[in-house]
């Protein structure tokens, strides 16, 4: 119909006019290319030069009734024309130009546009004028990659209710008013970009948007340097406030559907009726209340422990993505994620899962990407995931595993899987090659490792161990040396919070030793169980590989190690005799100080009120012989228990230490008879 129209018109005009011939407009016009709905204007060198442009294209077709040398020469019928083109185009695009401000008045010529783009022009300031009071049919602005630094707070305030997009992205604003944001919108949602500014505060005009029903589709406020965001709205539907410096977050009279505060540094969070929330890397968040009713993405990976619970999660029954990867969560239950059937990505890397039960996942039958690693478990069964009937992805790295049961199974439980990740786990080298073939045979691609290993045992840039690396096996004492910093931590944080006073430090310092005691010998159980394992590997590859040579000075050094476990364990039984012996003797003396206290002030005013006052020193002067007297008794009795208690702790432990080397010597020379047997014997005075 528009084109039957243009037809018609061009028609008309060549009837009625003589001198008309078929208009051109980018030659009538210099700085123009048009194309579809789309003009160009290029090659413009400063504002001054713009507006002798725009002031050429007003003068020679919207007032072409003023007789111009142009509109003389070809007559008026062709300066209409050029108009009614230029009408039809409804972006216009500045190309290769530099100018700092837009001209006033001059824009009229644009009233019809809906699209301005001026990106990389030069733009430095938006000042009040009459720009926007022009633009009556304006829907889009774009305004990017310039110098802009000043926005007048009324530059916006003669736009139309058309206005629905302004991007102001990548400029160098340091503070805008928010009178922006009523600037925009009615009942069409509408989008503001002011990511990649450096603004440091959004000045507030004390009052709500003009526009009751405004809505906002998107505004991006990313990358910036915001400390607080206090905001008036009605509505938005996206709030992205990721990469700032954020402490302070609160949005008043309004509601927001998907809300971004990634990578700032919130302390307290409250909100409700989120669908979306991603709050990761936030360091210093104390407190987080939130409802998780209509929650359908949920991303807080690496935040401080303690945040929020498993507990309250399970309420999340709309969650479709859930991502804590990083988060401490501890273990969780096997009901934890029963009510959340919805769940297509579920991201529970590094969060401090010892292990999964059967069950815990079997209600997630739309889980596509599904991701555990690094969490030490030790143990998986596929089974254990086998409701996951869509998985598509799959990571496992990082887990201390040495084997995968039911791998066989693996496709008939997984039809949709093409990818799984099982770097940095425990392998065997002969298992990993194995595992690896079963993999590629039903056509699932083994994810290429985060660290490409070259110089050690490797299959296909994957690490693995070999029986040689076996009988080798280090304990990792970096892991030993964080268990016990974190474990007197505690007890000096305990310490604290009880605030000690001068009469029971002693006291106090005897338990931090006891707890000691207690964390070594974790340790060594720990060390002994370790090397056990270890030495139960060597017979088990031995036996598996049909070989008859044991690596002798392997199984030696190791029963020497184990020894010299057992050797410490009763050193650290003896010590912590003493420490008890000690206990004692601080608590009853402890006891006796508190007793003489409460005779001090209880009991001696009720006596002197009882005496007369000429008996009074010399009653005081009986009674401290009294109670110097008892108190002599008292650690005289404590002393002689001591060394009584020390002599015999001394003479049990010389005879246990006889008995132990007796044994050990018969069991060790009994072994050196069988090359071939790997069973480590514990003598018999160490099996307790």
């Amino acid at each position: 119909m528009k084109e039957f129209k243009n037809i018609i018109f061009v028609l008309w005009l060549f009837m009625s006019h003589k001198k008309v011939i078929t208009a051109n407009f980018e030659d009538f016009f210099e700085n123009f290319e048009c194309e579809g709905e789309i003009c160009y204007i290029y090659d413009i060198s400063s504002t001054e030069n713009l507006e002798e442009i725009c002031s050429n294209l007003r003068i020679n077709t919207f007032e072409y009734y003023k007789n111009t040398d142009s509109c003389h020469y070809y007559g008026s019928a062709y300066c209409e024309t050029i108009r009614y083109k230029f009408q039809s185009y409804e972006r216009v695009v500045f190309r290769n130009s530099k100018f700092k401000k837009f001209p006033s008045a001059e824009f009229s010529s644009f009233n019809h546009i809906k699209s301005l783009s001026a990106v990389n022009v030069g733009l430095t300031e938006i000042n009040r004028s009459l720009v926007f009071l022009h633009l009556v049919s304006l829907e889009k602005l774009i305004l990017q990659n310039n110098q802009i630094e000043n926005i007048d707070v009324l530059a916006f305030h003669d736009s139309n209710e058309n206005l629905t997009s302004i991007n102001l992205s990548y400029n160098k604003l340091r503070e805008i008013h928010d009178s922006i944001f009523n600037a925009i919108g009615n009942s069409k949602e509408a989008e503001l970009l002011l990511n990649f500014n450096g603004i440091e505060r959004i000045i507030s005009t004390g009052s709500i948007s003009k526009k009751s029903n405004q809505k906002f589709k998107f505004i991006d406020l990313t990358n910036n340097k915001l400390k607080n965001f206090i905001f008036n709205c009605t509505n938005i539907d996206t709030l992205d406030l990721s990469e700032n410096q954020l402490e302070e977050f609160e949005i008043r009279n309004c509601s927001v559907n998907s809300l971004n505060l990634n990578n700032n540094n919130i302390r307290y969070l409250h909100f409700e009726n989120l669908s979306t929330l991603r709050i990761s890397n936030n360091k210093i968040l104390q407190n987080l209340t939130l409802n998780v009713d209509k929650l359908r993405i949920l991303e807080m990976k690496n935040l401080p422990a303690k945040i929020m619970s498993y507990e309250i999660l399970k309420k999340a029954k709309k969650l479709e993505n859930l991502d804590l990867a990083g988060t401490f969560f501890g273990q969780a239950k096997i009901e934890t994620f029963s009510e959340m059937i919805l769940l297509k990505n579920l991201n529970l890397s590094k969060t401090g899962m010892s292990h999964i039960e059967y069950g815990m996942f079997s209600h997630q039958s739309e889980v596509e990407n599904f991701d555990i690693s690094y969490n030490n478990l030790g143990f998986l069964d596929i089974n254990m995931l086998s409701s996951m009937k869509n998985l598509q992805k799959l990571s496992i790295s990082g887990n201390n595993l040495t084997k995968l049961e039911s791998i066989d199974f693996i496709e008939k439980f997984f039809p949709s899987l093409v990818e799984v990740r099982i770097d940095e786990n425990q392998w065997n080298c002969s298992y990993l090659a194995n595992l690896m073939k079963v993999l590629n045979d039903k056509s699932i691609n083994i994810a290429k490792p985060n660290i490409v290993v070259k110089n050690s045992p490797n299959v296909l840039g994957i690490k693995c161990i070999t029986t040689a690396q076996v009988k080798i096996q280090p304990i990792n004492i970096n892991d030993v040396n964080q268990t016990i910093s974190i474990k007197l931590n505690e007890i000096i944080e305990q310490i604290n919070d009880e605030r000690t006073n001068r009469n029971n430090h002693k006291f106090d310092l005897d338990v931090i030793k006891s707890e000691i005691f207690n964390i070594q010998k974790e340790i060594l159980e720990m060390k002994t169980k370790i090397l056990s394992n270890q030495m139960t590997a060597i017979g088990s590859n031995n036996r598996k590989e049909s070989n008859s040579s044991v690596d002798m000075k392997t199984i030696k050094h190791m029963i020497e190690e184990l020894n010299n476990f057992t050797l410490e364990k009763q050193k650290l039984a003896n010590d912590q005799i003493l420490v008890k012996i000690s206990e004692l003797q601080n608590q009853i003396l402890k006891s006796s100080i508190e007793q003489n206290n409460f005779l001090h002030k209880k009991e001696m005013p009720e006596i002197l009120s009882k005496i007369e006052s000429k008996n009074y020193q010399s009653l005081e002067n009986h009674s401290q012989s009294n109670n110097s007297t008892s108190a002599t008794e008292i650690l005289l009795t404590i002393m002689l228990t001591s060394f009584l208690l020390i002599g015999i702790i001394y003479l049990y432990s010389k005879i246990k230490q006889t008995l132990y080397r007796t044994s050990n010597l018969m069991s060790v020379r009994a072994r050196s008879t069988n090359t071939l047997n790997t069973t480590v014997e514990i003598p018999f005075g160490d099996r307790n």
